[in-house]
């Protein structure tokens, strides 16, 4: 009877230590699994003069959502057109972005850069050749050249030849990349698209942010639609391969906030990509979270890594829509809230920004 009583006393210390190793690797695993990284900076760009109207005179406001660093300087998109002399796409140098008073903007007004409508990201090639922009896709095209439904680039050399990406089938090219995008998520009623990225490999990415019945009846999604492309002398080509390769559905496992994908961004100097998403509710919260990818865990499918600041998760306050990779440890985000009116701390004040204003902040990874 002893005998037994020691072997199942001995049978459950065990069990417990076992137990506590169990749960003790966990935390370890959990731990090397992080990314750490912290908002170091925030600040104010000016898009445009203040007092700026649209063409229809109403008030302009700065809803920047997309953006890119190349060669010291962040070229940006506004999701709102603007005429000339002025643009929805325009470029500031990068060391002026601390003097909002005294920032060097350039704005582009080739007429393929006025025509879209709502830009969401912007990203370039990886040979730092070419710069592609993307429009929501949103919104039924009642116009023949889909203004809303639409993939540009250029030449990081010449801001003033803009081109449409075509996509290429047998002989033919075909612009109807809303049909191809449509088919990879099963032809849903409404989609909208808010993130591009470029892989090694030539290979594009598009993130999928919404996806339902219309723009009042969707649910937020984290999906991402892949296609190769190809250069040749006159043009850059995709090739009819779209696919959708990822979708996240566990987010509310890390965070409780319903998030969708707001930009993606493959970060060179790390070989990883990064994943932006963004939350709005109808009582005026907004926020965002960031996470981190491998391509082994993209090919498999497997969750992102979310981002944490010390032992929690890295959350910006604002509403952030755009993302581009300024160097191995800094992340340049770019921030579009809407009409949401709230307050973000800078330089430890409590600013309210103005309609030409866009909030921006500076991520430093450990």
């Amino acid at each position: 009877m002893k005998v037994r009583l020691i072997f199942f006393s001995l049978l459950g210390f065990i069990s417990c230590v076992s137990q506590n190793q169990s749960e003790q690797q966990n935390l370890i695993d959990s731990e090397i699994n992080h990314v750490y990284a912290k908002i170091s900076k925030t600040g104010i760009i000016t898009c445009f003069p203040e007092g700026t109207q649209t063409a229809d005179h109403k008030v302009a406001h700065c809803e920047a959502s997309a953006v890119v660093f190349y060669d010291d300087k962040l070229v940006l998109g506004n999701d709102k057109p603007l005429l000339p002399p002025l643009s929805p796409v325009f470029s500031i140098d990068y060391k002026s972005i601390w003097n909002p008073n005294h920032q060097k903007i350039t704005y582009y007004t080739d007429y393929n850069f006025i025509q879209p409508q709502k830009f969401e990201d912007f990203t370039i090639s990886l040979d730092e050749k070419y710069i592609f922009a993307v429009t929501a896709f949103d919104r039924t095209p009642i116009e023949k050249n889909d203004a809303n439904g639409t993939l540009i680039y250029w030449s990081t050399k010449d801001f003033h030849n803009v081109k449409y990406v075509q996509i290429k089938k047998g002989e033919q090219a075909s612009n109807n990349i809303r049909k191809k995008l449509a088919q990879a998520l099963d032809n849903p009623e409404y989609f909208k698209i808010e993130g591009l990225a470029i892989l090694p490999k030539n290979k594009l990415l598009f993130g999928v942010r919404e996806q339902g019945h219309n723009y009042n009846n969707f649910k937020y999604t984290i999906k991402l639609i892949s296609v190769s492309y190809s250069e040749n002398k006159e043009s850059l080509i995709l090739n009819d391969d779209f696919k959708l390769i990822y979708n996240f559905e566990n987010a509310n496992q890390y965070i409780k906030e319903d998030v969708g994908l707001s930009s993606i961004e493959w970060d060179k100097f790390n070989n990883r990509l990064l994943l932006l998403t963004s939350f709005e509710s109808k009582g005026g919260s907004i926020g965002a979270y960031l996470w981190t990818l491998n391509l082994e865990d993209l090919n498999l499918g497997r969750d992102p890594t979310l981002v944490y600041n010390n032992e929690i998760p890295l959350k910006f306050n604002n509403k952030s829509e755009g993302m581009t990779v300024v160097n191995k440890k800094e992340l340049f985000i770019i921030n579009d809230d809407d009409r949401y009116v709230k307050p973000t701390e800078i330089n430890g004040k409590q600013y309210y920004k103005k309609a030409n204003e866009a909030i921006f902040n500076i991520v430093e990874f450990n």
